[in-house]
């Protein structure tokens, strides 16, 4: 099934996992869904992961974000 995932789903489930927005990306991971996103969406996590305070307050490090971009593309 193909779906339009809000970013703020995506950041939610990047945030927690074992939540239900982290419910949705283990359906992406499995194959179960298949995102459907637009170059601003991307560009909207991209700004979202680069920033300082959610990196620090999240210890978002470099791979984890290449690995849900990979994900998504």
């Amino acid at each position: 099934m193909r779906v339009v995932i809000d970013t703020n789903v995506l950041i939610s489930a990047f945030i927690k996992r074992s939540s239900t927005p982290g419910r949705v990306l283990g359906y992406v991971r499995s194959g179960r869904l298949t995102p459907i996103y637009s170059a601003p969406m991307l560009d909207e996590l991209l700004n979202v992961f680069s920033r300082p305070r959610f990196q620090r307050n999240y210890f978002v490090r470099i791979e984890d974000t290449d690995a849900l971009f990979a994900l998504l593309q």
